[in-house]
C-alpha cells in the first residue's frame, strides 16, 4: 500500500498507475570511421501524470490517513488554492509518495 500527496494534501484513493516521462535532452552525433556517438546529457523536465478519484461516499477502500470523510469539494477546493500557490514554490515538493513497509509501489 502507498500514500500519495499533493503539496500537503493527501490524496484519498491513491491512482491505480501513473506515468512518467522524462525529457531527454540527450544528443547523437556521427563520428568519422566510428560511427554514431550519444552525447549523454542532464535529463530535462519530469511530468508525471495520473487520474484519481475523489470520494462523495465513505468508500472502505478509502485509505486517507488524515482527511476521511470528506468529500470531493473539499479536496476540490485545496487543489484550487494549492494550484495558485504552485508557481511560487519548488515542484519537487509538490508529489510524494510513502510506501508502506513490505508493500510494493510504482515510483515517479
Amino acid at each position: 500500500m502507498y500514500y500519495m500527496y499533493l503539496d500537503r494534501m493527501e490524496i484519498p484513493i491513491p491512482p491505480a498507475e501513473m506515468t512518467t516521462t522524462i525529457a531527454g535532452k540527450n544528443e547523437t552525433i556521427d563520428l568519422i570511421g566510428k560511427g554514431e556517438v550519444n552525447i549523454i546529457k542532464p535529463p530535462g523536465l519530469t511530468e508525471v501524470s495520473f487520474k484519481f478519484m475523489l470520494p462523495n461516499s465513505n468508500y472502505p477502500f478509502n485509505q486517507s490517513t488524515l482527511f476521511k470523510g470528506r468529500k470531493a469539494k473539499y479536496y476540490l477546493d485545496e487543489l484550487d488554492r494549492d494550484l495558485h500557490s504552485f508557481p511560487t514554490r519548488r515542484s519537487s515538493d509538490l508529489l510524494k509518495i510513502r510506501q508502506t513497509k513490505g508493500s510494493t509501489c510504482m515510483r515517479p
